[in-house]
């Protein structure tokens, strides 16, 4: 592990999938055509709701090597979902028995099977958790023996009493989603970091954001869960920023000049993953913003490179400890994105000498 003072950048075992959520109002004309950034964004499923579709037919030519699930309440379509490209089902809970009758189908192709509820409206959670454990038990009876629950809501305490309730009584870990009531964001934050919170107790497995008409802030909330997940250790990063908390030697904007560097680094990622590359594949990059030059790479001395504040607005560019430069102003920053797209570089020609934990 690299250690930071208190910070931890931990191991990386498997990266959690993401879900989304794509509702029946929404053509799959559009889905086709925006294959491509849903993999930007790092989407690895999409659960399509299947009311009046015929999902193998109109999948055709459906681009990223998604894993497609269909969604349904309407039992009479769930013949039409056991053939390819589908590689999951998900119904409510009372549509289990019916969903059985095409058991050795579902067998044959591997097929996982998700439980999911109406998004608003639960009466009572003791009521959905008795109704997902009965389900959950027929399914593994039958054979299939890696059902699971989906859940989503606005509550983030009713999410935790579902999550935790079911993780309990029928040992199964969710696809959780937590709908926010407004796209700030702040509330972005705020939601992935709850969701976040429910994978470091370990109650989930996969992330399930919705996607609204026009798809509206869906790649932000991709990319903000992919960051919150990444912080407690369940998804690649990039890059880990980190900056200290100023003190009286510090002459440069501190808040100010981590913001713009973070700016920097979601451009220079969203830059490469859109050419087919994913920065995680470099092991992960340490930047930090430190106040002084005195003992900010010191300090700092565990980050690949970075930025320490200097007298008058200056700053000393330096990378694993060692200062390279040092200017003032836009210059400051023009020759930081250089030296760090010669780091990130350097690491993607030589993958093995940047495992996590080097």
């Amino acid at each position: 592990m690299k250690r930071l003072g208190i910070m931890i950048t931990p191991r990386i075992t498997q990266e959690v999938p993401i879900f989304m959520f794509i509702p029946k109002s929404m053509p799959l004309r559009r889905i086709r055509r925006k294959s491509e950034t849903f993999r930007e964004w790092g989407v690895t499923s999409l659960m399509i709701e299947v009311e009046g579709r015929l999902l193998p037919e109109e999948l055709t030519g459906l681009s990223g090597g998604f894993g497609i699930i269909g969604q349904t309440n309407d039992e009479n379509v769930l013949p039409n979902l056991l053939d390819p490209p589908l590689s999951g089902i998900a119904v409510p809970p009372e549509k289990v028995e019916r969903l059985l009758e095409h058991r050795d189908r579902i067998l044959t192709r591997d097929m996982r099977v998700y439980l999911t509820h109406e998004e608003r409206g639960v009466e009572n959670p003791d009521t959905l958790i008795e109704r997902f454990a009965n389900a959950l038990a027929r399914l593994r009876d039958a054979g299939l023996t890696t059902p699971s629950c989906c859940l989503f809501d606005e509550d983030i305490t009713r999410l935790f009493i579902l999550c935790r309730a079911l993780a309990k009584r029928c040992t199964v870990r969710s696809v959780v989603g937590l709908l926010p009531r407004r796209d700030t964001e702040k509330i972005l934050y705020e939601t992935a970091l709850r969701v976040g919170s429910l994978f470091a107790e370990d109650l989930a497995e996969a992330v399930l954001v919705p996607a609204p008409a026009g798809f509206r802030g869906v790649g932000r909330q991709a990319e903000v869960t992919r960051e919150t997940l990444g912080i407690l250790g369940r998804y690649p990063r990039a890059f880990t920023l980190i900056s200290c908390p100023t003190c009286g030697r510090c002459q440069i904007d501190i808040p100010r000049m981590a913001e713009r560097v973070h700016r920097l680094l979601r451009k220079i990622e969203t830059r490469y993953r859109s050419v087919g590359v994913r920065l995680e594949s470099t092991g992960g990059i340490t930047v930090a913003v430190m106040g002084c030059n005195v003992n900010g790479p010191g300090e700092a001395r565990g980050a690949d490179i970075g930025i320490a504040g200097g007298k008058r607005g200056t700053g000393t560019i330096f990378r694993e400890g060692k200062p390279v430069a040092t200017l003032s102003g836009n210059e400051l920053l023009t020759e930081f994105e250089r030296r760090l797209l010669e780091l990130v570089e350097d690491r993607l020609r030589s993958p093995a000498t940047s495992a996590p934990g080097r």
